[in-house]
């Protein structure tokens, strides 16, 4: 019956019979199968699915400045024009606001987002700033968000995630969406 658990044509984990899709649920599923939850209980991982929720909300967000069609059966580029003042409407309001609140729970948290050691939700704020720094290269650079900054200079020299950037799996983003 594992068909009948794939609810998306998108991304989705096979695994012996095994089906799971949504991006938060294989998310879940992978950190809890690679040891990436977050050190301190079962409050510890509501907390790292509360950012890993608003990581996703930003990056759907975003994704529909690029979109206007709001259906997205138009690649970008034929959108380009229409897209624009999304894109800048975004660059100036949600972006620095987003990012504003992600720097503010690293002042607060410390090294890791939530608990004591690196966890999935790292990962994700991780991955979102590599997109929202290439994606928006200008307004991402006029932010006042060092921690943030910081945060990804750490992250990407971490062994296993710097190889993977030096890898030829790890491939620059396309310009054209905030995926």
């Amino acid at each position: 019956m594992p068909s009948l658990c794939a609810t998306s044509s998108g991304a989705a984990v096979h695994k012996d019979g095994f089906v799971l899709s949504q991006t938060a649920a294989i998310v879940r599923y992978l950190a809890r199968k690679f040891g990436m939850m977050p050190d301190g209980g079962v409050e510890a991982e509501a907390r790292a699915d509360q950012l890993v929720e608003t990581v996703h909300e930003m990056v759907a967000e975003a994704r529909l400045a690029y979109h206007p069609d709001h259906q997205h059966r138009r690649p970008y580029r034929d959108q380009r024009e229409a897209a624009e003042p999304y894109i800048r409407a975004f660059e100036r309001s949600r972006l620095p606001r987003l990012l504003g609140h992600f720097e503010r729970l690293l002042a607060h948290a410390g090294e890791h987002f939530v608990g004591g050691s690196f966890s999935y939700a790292d990962v994700q704020v991780f991955a979102l700033l590599r997109v929202a720094e290439s994606q928006f290269p200008r307004a991402y650079a006029a932010l006042d968000i060092p921690l943030l900054r910081a945060f990804l200079n750490r992250t990407a020299r971490r062994p296993r995630i710097a190889a993977y950037l030096a890898s030829d799996r790890s491939r620059p983003f396309a310009g054209d969406s905030f995926m």
